[in-house]
């Protein structure tokens, strides 16, 4: 695992203009509906993930004439629409699944989980179904307008950027009218992650694994019926809100700059903010020590957002946050917002450090003539707790099985300053890190448990999950992070030269990670050093990078290296990751 993190990240949508169904992206108008016959034909892919092998499709007209056909075993339709008139609403049915689709001349148009959500939610919030219209006699009920669906589809593409994103350029990609194909890549491989429904009175979008079919979490809960085709929808407003938050954030942070303190970020977060064990005053340390590192000519700091969920129930919209010094720095954490008398504010976890429990699958890759341990794929689950303050001095935890286990002190720079930055921790403050790995991947909740007088009283229970396994899900020949274009182990081999090679990231991802090289003395950990990416990564496929592996750094000899890959899930808490390890030595 990389060590010197600062922040973890982590998910989806889409934009551009609907051929002729829409134009333009976020807002105006669309085209003018044709009137009359047009001799021409509908065609596009019908998938849930996978194609909806020979799926019966019905298109009805506004006139409520009716055609029929079929897709072939890939999911592709075309039918000819001679003689009918648009706007046209159609369905694809396979077994027990009916999913809906709209256009409102002739052309492309795409039927799976997205355009039925869009388009069931929408005759919802006009007080009707979708089935009710498509199955009744006479002329068709005005589906929705070009305009109403590009806000519509804006609406969903704001909360799913980071998914669609990971495959593909968001930008240019419309779910109803781009050409796809239902084979595990690009959009589909969107469709593959994600489930989408409308049960009972409620519409959910869920990520999910998309091999074991495990739900990581979800991404949008919200009445079923709330009408999001206009600019005024809670969603929008909650982003516009937190678009303002994080603006004047922004202004206050550069206003302040090398004199920055917590009281001055006060407002923009909830009273006793802590989060991962940060508090206001920490953070504002970092962010002054960031833009002044001489302690004078500060550096300017932009901040923007990409959202990664929203609860309706809880009012909680969810966002990464990107901030992005004028040197073209960054960093990235994903923090929870909440309306609070108007005002955006963000909210923290309320943990007095940063407690991880969660699966990792590790592939350790070594010359096979090597003794050192380990090598090939390990097994563990994970216990962390990184404390930031020297008051806590035991961790223990319960785990699904009632077992109570001790975790161990790893590194303490309270005691030994320097500790845990040589043990690969590096961080911004003095910690603790309590660990404990073990090969027992048990699902379920842990209870973390801490103590600050030496294990005599235990505070309240703070309790974690482990909810998917990745590495039992995922092997070295399926979806599991692999190297590639790299032979040797020789650590004289690569010192001083520059590495291209390639990396697998696996399909299930919420963030594309970089590669990495640890440089170590001896045991004593050196730093970590970051690839460059040769081009645009993307999920589910080979990535090429640059890597160049020092001599030295900071006057001491590099005498063995870790290429390194972190593959994860953590949008969700307890997915878990799985990581691949290439040493030169």
């Amino acid at each position: 695992m990389k060590g010197n993190k600062n922040f973890v990240l982590m998910f989806l949508f889409f934009c551009s203009s609907l051929a002729i169904l829409l134009s333009g992206c976020g807002g105006g108008g669309g085209s003018t509906p044709t009137t009359g016959t047009t001799p021409t034909t509908l065609s596009g892919t019908a998938a849930t993930g996978t194609a909806m092998a020979n799926a019966a499709i019905t298109i009805k007209d506004s006139t409520g004439a009716t055609k029929a056909g079929s897709a072939g075993a890939d999911g592709k339709y075309s039918i000819d629409v001679t003689g009918m008139t648009p706007p046209f609403l159609l369905n694809a049915t396979s077994g027990t699944t009916t999913l809906y689709s709209v256009i409102d001349s002739t052309g492309v148009v795409n039927i799976h989980p997205f355009t039925d959500l869009i388009i069931r939610n929408w005759y919802l919030a006009n007080s009707t179904d979708v089935d009710t219209v498509f199955n009744g006699t006479g002329p068709l009920t005005t589906p929705p307008t070009a305009t109403e669906l590009v806000t519509m589809q804006n609406v969903i593409k704001s909360i799913l950027t980071m998914q669609l994103d990971l495959v593909m350029d968001s930008s240019t990609f419309d779910m109803f009218s781009t050409v796809f194909n239902a084979d595990g890549t690009g959009f589909d491989a969107i469709l593959d992650k994600m489930n989408v429904s409308i049960a009972g009175s409620t519409v959910t979008v869920a990520l999910k694994d998309p091999v074991s079919g495990t739900i990581i979490g979800d991404v949008l809960t919200m009445p079923a019926g709330t009408d999001i085709s206009t600019s005024s929808n809670p969603i929008d407003a909650a982003m516009t809100g937190v678009n303002s938050g994080i603006s004047n954030w922004q202004n206050t942070i550069n206003t302040y700059a090398c004199t920055l303190t917590g009281t001055d970020i006060q407002p923009y977060f909830e009273t006793g903010f802590m989060t991962h064990g940060w508090n206001v005053d920490q953070l504002a340390t970092v962010l002054k020590a960031w833009l002044c590192p001489g302690g004078t000519n500060p550096l300017t700091m932009t901040i923007s957002a990409d959202y990664v969920s929203y609860d309706a129930g809880t009012g909680m919209l969810s966002a990464k946050l990107i901030l992005k010094d004028s040197t073209g720095h960054m960093e990235q954490v994903i923090l929870k917002f909440k309306n609070s008398g108007g005002t955006w504010i963000a909210m923290g976890d309320g943990l007095p450090a940063d407690i991880k429990v969660r699966s990792r699958v590790e592939d350790h890759i070594r010359d096979v003539a090597s003794t050192n341990t380990p090598n090939g794929f390990i097994d563990k689950r994970q216990i962390e707790v990184i404390v930031y303050s020297n008051t806590i001095t035991d961790v223990k935890v319960t785990d699904p099985n009632s077992t109570s286990i001790p975790v161990p002190l790893l590194c303490d720079d309270f005691t030994t300053p320097g500790d845990c930055d040589a043990k690969g921790y590096g961080q911004d403050f003095p910690a603790k890190v309590f660990n404990y790995e073990d090969a027992s991947l048990i699902k379920g909740d842990y209870q973390v448990l801490i103590s600050t007088d030496g294990g005599t009283t235990w505070s309240s229970p703070y309790t974690k999950s482990i909810i998917g396994t990745p590495g039992s899900d995922h092997t070295a020949t399926t979806d599991f992070p692999m190297f590639s274009g790299i032979s040797t182990h020789s650590i004289s081999s690569v010192l001083g030269t520059t590495i291209t090679a390639s990396v697998y990231t696996p399909s299930w991802v919420s963030e594309i990670a970089t590669p990495f090289v640890s440089l170590w003395n001896g045991s004593t950990w050196l730093a970590d050093v970051d690839a460059q990416w040769v081009g645009t990564p993307k999920a589910g496929q080979d990535n090429t990078f640059t890597i160049s592996i020092p001599a030295t750094y900071n006057s001491s000899s590099v005498t063995s290296a870790s290429l390194g890959q972190d593959a994860m899930s953590e949008v969700f808490e307890g997915w878990g990751q799985t990581n691949v390890f290439w040493y030169f030595e």
